[in-house]
């Protein structure tokens, strides 16, 4: 029936992509695999069962184990611990099917969908808030249609259509029609190509240089993207602090009462990513450094966090045993804050 995928290759993009070769729509296709009509209502990626996997893997002829690793559950224990199936999980952008305005969940490399040839096809990492720029090109991800500012839905390119598209479409905007291959191409920050380059390299070993694994890395990473992303006082106050010290201008105007880092568009994640990097930068010295000159204590870095003992030990022990400050109190001297 099928072919097998290639490498880093997105379910949902060579879902669509053996549907097409089959002259079949992808809603008709899915519809066999998993008996259920709400391919375009749910977040295929990050949502399926086994008994999906069992179907697909009988009519492609390849293990399940392989079909599994196309989805985004192929991060688990390298990016994360475990993917929640109720909430959100840290670092996998938010589809926003459930609400009236659509995310921009997906980005792509122009330069890569170019180099796949007649075939493009969606990468995983292109699902994950850390990912900025691609290290293999050099060049800053986008988000978006350059024509029509529409977000990349690829799965919705054959809706409304009779006629099966050819192979090749999933690299053109569903909305305006633009062949996302023909994108201008934006140099990235050569800092943010090497730190993206050691991200993917920590996800695919599973394990850190220090030999620490590699989800307690992401952790931690998370912990401070998530600190300055807040919008409390003291986090502004650090904000500010970082970018007079990188000249990095950081001014997004939020639309929604709170986002989240995987609700924000790339434009909005650079500068934080960038933001923590200088921070975990000669860990843990620049860090303390750059907390005690802003006065962030352990209030603020424990941010959002309902359990400080879960966070990974390389975070805690520093912001614990460095950033911690006590407060004179009559009735209890030694009270810590």
């Amino acid at each position: 029936m099928a072919f097998s995928p290639e490498k880093d290759e997105l379910l949902s993009s060579w879902l669509a992509r053996v549907s097409h070769a089959h002259r079949q729509k992808l809603t008709t296709f899915y519809r066999y695999a998993s008996e259920d009509f709400r391919v375009l209502n749910i977040d295929i990626d990050a949502n399926i069962n086994e008994r999906f996997l069992q179907n697909v893997s009988e009519m492609a002829g390849l293990p399940i184990e392989q079909i599994k690793n196309c989805s985004l559950y192929y991060y688990e224990n390298r990016l994360f611990l475990r993917k929640s199936h109720r909430t959100h999980t840290n670092w996998i952008m938010m589809t926003g099917i459930k609400s009236k305005k659509k995310q921009r969940a997906l980005m792509y490399c122009p330069s890569c969908l170019q180099k796949d040839g007649k075939n493009p096809y969606y990468r995983k990492q292109w699902r994950l808030a850390l990912s900025v720029c691609c290290p293999t090109c050099s060049l800053w991800l986008s988000d978006r249609c350059p024509e029509c500012e529409s977000p990349v839905i690829f799965l919705r390119n054959d809706l409304g259509r009779r006629i099966i598209l050819p192979s090749g479409t999933l690299a053109h905007c569903f909305n305006c029609g633009f062949d996302l291959r023909k994108t201008p191409y934006l140099i990235a920050d050569p800092f943010m190509v090497k730190k993206q380059a050691m991200l993917q390299k920590y996800i695919e070993d599973g394990y850190t240089e220090t030999l620490n694994y590699s989800h307690l890395y992401f952790e931690g990473l998370y912990q401070i993207v998530r600190v300055l992303n807040s919008e409390t006082i003291k986090s502004l106050s650090l904000r500010a602090a970082l970018s007079r010290r990188t000249g990095i201008n950081f001014s997004y105007q939020k639309d929604r009462k709170y986002e989240v880092f995987e609700q924000k568009d790339l434009l909005s994640r650079i500068p934080l990513l960038r933001m923590a990097f200088e921070m975990m930068d000669c860990w843990p010295y620049k860090f303390v450094e750059i907390c005690q000159g802003s006065k962030i204590w352990t209030d603020t870095l424990y941010y959002a966090t309902r359990n400080r003992e879960k966070l990974p030990f390389w975070y805690w022990d520093i912001v614990n045993y460095e950033l911690k400050i006590k407060i004179w109190n009559k009735k209890n001297p030694t009270r810590d804050k």
